[in-house]
């Protein structure tokens, strides 16, 4: 979790942000 986190920061939060988000909606619509 913390490599993601730091690789969050490294490639841009905003980026980061989107991608999570994204998954977790995919979850949440499989669920």
């Amino acid at each position: 979790m913390a490599k993601i986190l730091s690789l969050a920061s490294k490639h841009g939060f905003m980026t980061s942000t989107m991608l999570l988000f994204s998954l977790l909606m995919a979850v949440l619509s499989t669920t």
